[in-house]
């Protein structure tokens, strides 16, 4: 399909078998994990990003990336009063401190766009470095 893009200037120019600015093209999240009633569970999870463009013209992209997050947790059945499980958590998420694109806003193309002037446009945000977790929860 045609897609004619103003980029100002009088300029038209025709986007067909560009991606769309925004949109990876796949998301993958793998998770293997262990839960047996009474012992401690957890699991390990990767999630994998592919790159995607940030502009019409596809000439600025994020980059893919993949995390890997880890979780331990109890469940423990319990009587007290109202309370009928306790659940503690652990979680580890982004392990290896991968430095990542967590997200990008889509910029506009402009008839003066070179190589050095799309670094310059501010379109990314920085993902979420290593982080730790930990929490209870109470069944009623």
């Amino acid at each position: 399909k045609t897609f004619r893009e103003s980029i100002g200037g009088g300029v038209t120019v025709d986007r067909a078998g560009s991606r769309l600015p925004g949109v990876e093209r796949s998301v993958a999240n793998v998770r293997a994990g262990w839960d047996k009633p009474g012992l401690p569970g957890g699991w390990l999870e990767a999630n994998q990003v592919s790159d995607y463009a940030v502009n019409n013209a596809n000439t600025l992209r994020a980059k893919q990336y993949t995390l890997l997050n880890l979780n331990a947790h109890w469940k423990r059945d319990v009587s007290w009063g109202r309370v009928k499980r306790v659940t503690l958590t652990f979680d580890l998420r982004n392990v290896m401190n991968t430095a990542y694109d967590g997200s990008a806003v889509t910029v506009s193309d402009s008839s003066t766009d070179t190589a050095a002037a799309l670094l310059t446009k501010q379109a990314f945000f920085a993902g979420q470095g290593r982080s730790v977790y930990g929490g209870v929860t109470v069944h009623f």
